[in-house]
């Protein structure tokens, strides 16, 4: 059977660059993290979402779905700031992984660009579209990759304490 890795791309452990002793975080500690990431937002959010509804609704005459639209696309823009600018920031880690000492890493085990860090964001859609399979498979894959690291081409590892 095939590994994880080596199905979507270059295997960097033949490369010798992720060694056979690097510990990667698995399905429980992600979604915890998963879990802190979205109590440290949920105050951001509400109140962005309070100030833009109150702003809008107060100055004009805007269909109800219309700024229910506007929000959704608010608050996606929102995640993935927090996402892609925590990912690709010196610290490798959102607040949840940062609390459970785990970072994202390129096959390189480097740190990911803005960029990487973008798409692995919206590639956790896909991961979430396969009824959340695609999250699952950091359960039972070798590496403890998700679909969207694959996608991505990262790891989310144990960060060095």
């Amino acid at each position: 059977m095939q590994s994880d890795v080596s199905i979507m791309g270059n295997d960097p452990i033949e490369k010798g660059l992720i060694t056979d002793d690097t510990q990667f975080g698995g399905f429980w500690r992600r979604f915890a993290a998963v879990i802190i990431d979205f109590l440290a937002m949920l105050m951001p959010i509400l109140l962005v979402s309070t100030l833009l509804r109150a702003s809008i609704f107060f100055v004009t005459d805007i269909d109800l779905d219309v700024l229910n639209f506007i929000e959704s696309i608010v608050t996606i823009c929102m995640w993935w700031l927090y996402y892609s600018l925590f990912h690709s920031s010196s610290w490798q880690a959102t607040l949840g992984k940062r609390a459970l000492r785990l970072k994202v890493v390129d096959l390189d085990g480097h740190r990911i660009s803005f960029a990487r860090a973008s798409g692995r964001f919206f590639a956790q859609y896909l991961s979430a579209l396969t009824l959340c399979i695609g999250y699952m498979m950091a359960g039972w894959t070798k590496r403890k990759r998700s679909l969207h690291d694959m996608i991505a081409k990262t790891y989310v590892i144990k960060a060095e304490a």
